[in-house]
């Protein structure tokens, strides 16, 4: 059976009076524990499918987390095409890679309903200088989504096309782990489209691909559903 967690939502005036004891996110939440500064959290937003969170070249006034749902990260090329620089699930923080310049550095969009907290980055300045650990964590954070960045950016330049998509599953199993879901099977919100964008190889490599690991036992898929029928097979195949 795919499980995949879903809020209900439909009650958008229960939705927005969720405190964080109440959010099923909040153990991912680096603002949790700081719970008499907590007002930071200025606003709960319900985000539909396609929806534009924030656009590239707009003053940063919000940094946002995830309590639920897939958002992409993307930016045009000079000849106006959409280039993927990185997905976000439940926990993430979006915005750390426009802090220095105080302008969103690429396009945010929802690939399902999303909810999302809102931090007022003025008011978190002024908590960094209350509370220096905290920042410390930002710091963390941006040194850590630095690190993800530069391996997939070597992963996109050095390595075969089954190489790459097998390392983003792998990615994926890690990161649903983390969230709490199944890292052996789950439910893919992204696209092909989107994966073969982020990726760089075309969408029908990518069936192909998944049709080979299919046929080798490795994975079972069904429509966006995968399975990852012998996980160590999988890691094996990366190294």
């Amino acid at each position: 059976m795919i499980l995949k967690q879903k809020y209900n939502v439909k009650n958008i005036n229960y939705y927005n009076n969720i405190n964080c004891q109440n959010c099923l996110t909040y153990k991912l939440c680096i603002f949790f524990q700081y719970k008499k500064f907590i007002t930071i959290l200025k606003q709960k937003k319900l985000i539909h499918k396609g929806e534009i969170i924030f656009k590239e070249k707009k003053k940063m006034h919000f940094l946002y987390t995830i309590k639920s749902g897939t958002i992409k990260t993307y930016n045009f090329t000079k000849k106006g095409n959409e280039q993927i620089n990185k997905f976000y699930f439940k926990g993430d923080l979006i915005g750390l890679d426009s802090i220095y310049s105080g302008i969103y550095s690429n396009f945010s969009q929802a690939l399902e309903t999303v909810t999302l907290c809102k931090i007022s980055f003025l008011e978190l300045n002024n908590i960094f200088i209350k509370i220096p650990s905290l920042g410390q964590k930002i710091i963390y954070l941006m040194s850590k989504e630095i690190k993800i960045n530069s391996y997939f950016i070597s992963l996109l330049f050095r390595k075969k096309a089954e190489i790459k998509l097998a390392t983003f599953i792998y990615y994926l199993s890690k990161k649903f782990k983390i969230i709490g879901y199944s890292h052996k099977n789950f439910f893919l919100s992204i696209t092909r489209n989107d994966i073969s964008n982020y990726l760089g190889i075309t969408v029908e490599t990518i069936s192909r691909i998944l049709s080979k690991f299919k046929k080798s036992n490795m994975l079972i898929i069904r429509n966006k559903h995968i399975i990852i029928n012998n996980y160590l097979k999988l890691i094996n195949f990366i190294n």
